[in-house]
């Protein structure tokens, strides 16, 4: 959720550098805070992504549980979306045929 954040603010301040009044109604000290703020920002985002980088790079063969919890987790929604509503519909259905 802090990513998304950031890149929000990223983008909202690299909008303002593009308006026109931008040059004209800041002075040169508050363009360079701005660009300041930029770079922070950018500083941010690498910052926030880095740990999950590392991770992915140091240790790439934990993916296997990932995947076997991922394939459960698909399983258990098939069965609470797909397969338990089809069975307590043909259940209904034989409740009211006499």
């Amino acid at each position: 959720m802090v990513l998304p954040g950031i890149q929000a603010l990223f983008g909202f301040q690299l909008i303002a550098v593009f308006n026109q009044g931008f040059g004209e109604k800041l002075s040169h000290g508050a363009q360079l805070v701005h660009l300041l703020a930029l770079v922070l920002a950018a500083l941010a985002m690498a910052l926030v992504m880095t740990p999950a980088a590392l991770h992915r790079l140091s240790e790439p063969r934990s993916v296997g549980a990932g995947s076997l919890i991922g394939a459960a987790l698909l399983a258990v929604f098939a069965w609470l979306w797909f397969l338990l509503p089809r069975r307590e519909h043909r259940r209904q259905g034989q409740a009211r045929v006499p």
